[in-house]
């Protein structure tokens, strides 16, 4: 028969034993960080969904106001800021984790160039922004209904 003391071993040694059990924790560690990279992943992208979606839900009111002839300064929510250049700048915090930035620069009128913001609450610096769009109005006058 076969001489080899490989063949003639009824079981396995104390090192493979320690060997699969490395392997095995190295794998399962390898999962776990993959999980957790993944978790995080998909929550950095949920708030930027929802400072997208909220940064363009602004956008489409502002646009409403436009149609409207109504002047930014009517909306009670916004509150007005120093003015930086040619630029009217207003706040509003939509909730406990965003505030909005609008800019509205209107020295080319008719056309209004209006630019919103999203930032978290905590950045006060505004250094990093959640979200950003910008576009190019053409503001209506508001209608005057005369007497006569």
């Amino acid at each position: 028969m076969c001489d080899n003391k490989w063949w003639d071993e009824k079981g396995l040694t104390l090192v493979e034993v320690l060997a699969a059990v490395v392997i095995l924790s190295l794998i399962f560690v390898s999962i776990v960080n993959m999980l957790n990279q993944s978790a995080r992943a998909n929550k950095t992208s949920e708030e930027i969904i929802d400072a997208t979606y909220i940064t363009q839900r602004e956008m489409e009111t502002i646009y409403k106001l436009s149609k409207e002839g109504k002047h930014l300064d009517a909306i009670t929510d916004y509150m007005k800021q120093p003015n930086e250049a040619n630029w009217e700048v207003y706040h509003k915090n939509v909730n406990d984790h965003l505030l909005l930035e609008i800019k509205q620069d209107d020295s080319d009128k008719p056309m209004v160039r209006i630019v919103v913001t999203a930032y978290e609450v905590e950045d006060l610096a505004k250094t990093n922004p959640k979200a950003k769009m910008e576009t190019l109005l053409k503001w209506e006058e508001a209608d005057e209904t005369s007497t006569e």
